[in-house]
């Protein structure tokens, strides 16, 4: 996913550059990664776009225990005169990257956020990756989460994909130029965006965010700082797949 994900985006922005509008599907792919990477990839050419991704059913549709769906994020982006707008959720409640780290340092899930395979409810991370986690955002979001997976079975991914295999990815790029001013679309994006966020804040002292601001202000803490915390365990284990020493202090 990783590999097909970039140049499945690549492809398609240079697509819709040259053609306005374009839409690429991949199949018998897997995990690629948070989608807001590949989107602001479009953004920084002046598109707007869309990304899909079907997956392993290990999410239940709304009122089941049992998996049919993949965690099947979907996501959207905006350019901008300054920072894009992209908005980028899984439809489950938590995606599968957290269920395994949760197992790998040992943890206990959230309460109500997973089943067993007997369709139990638990917060045993290896119990929940035998069983499946609850969709997002109740009848809903596992509509949402349905429609990802239909995406993902036009273009070539399987209905119910097994792990690590099978798993589809939808993108779709659209030069904002073919329904007017590119640029003023952008300046009134960003015009937008900022009466988004100074609209009044439901908890004073806590202003609205846009999508993507959160991401955005920690790549900057996180680059002014040059370091960012990772748990012991996990650099312990990236150590070990390196074949390299444990970091002293770990």
């Amino acid at each position: 996913g990783y590999l097909v994900a970039p140049f499945a985006v690549r492809t398609g922005i240079a697509k819709a550059q040259a053609n306005g509008l374009a839409a690429v599907g991949a199949n018998n792919t897997w995990y690629s990664g948070m989608y807001a990477h590949y989107l602001e990839m479009a953004t920084r050419a002046g598109l707007v776009a869309m990304a899909a991704g079907s997956s392993a059913p290990r999410v239940a549709p709304h009122g089941a225990t049992e998996g049919r769906f993949g965690t099947n994020p979907i996501a959207f982006a905006f350019p901008s005169d300054d920072q894009p707008i992209i908005f980028d959720a899984g439809t489950s409640v938590m995606m599968i990257a957290e269920l395994v780290l949760a197992e790998r340092l040992g943890r206990p899930l959230p309460p109500g956020m997973a089943f067993d395979a007997a369709g139990a409810a638990t917060e045993d991370p290896v119990a929940a990756l035998a069983g499946a986690v609850r969709v997002w955002g109740g009848h809903k979001g596992s509509g949402i989460a349905l429609v990802v997976q239909l995406l993902g079975m036009m273009v070539g991914g399987g209905a119910l994909p097994a792990d690590y295999r099978d798993c589809g990815f939808f993108f779709l790029a659209i030069d904002p130029g073919l329904f007017g001013d590119a640029a003023d679309f952008r300046r009134r994006v960003s015009d937008y965006a900022a009466a988004v966020r100074t609209a009044r804040p439901e908890e004073p002292g806590r202003p609205v965010r846009m999508p993507f601001d959160r991401s955005a202000e920690a790549r900057a803490r996180i680059e002014a700082a040059g370091w960012f915390e990772v748990d012991d365990a996990i650099v312990a284990r990236l150590a070990a797949a390196a074949g390299e020493p444990v970091p002293a202090g770990v």
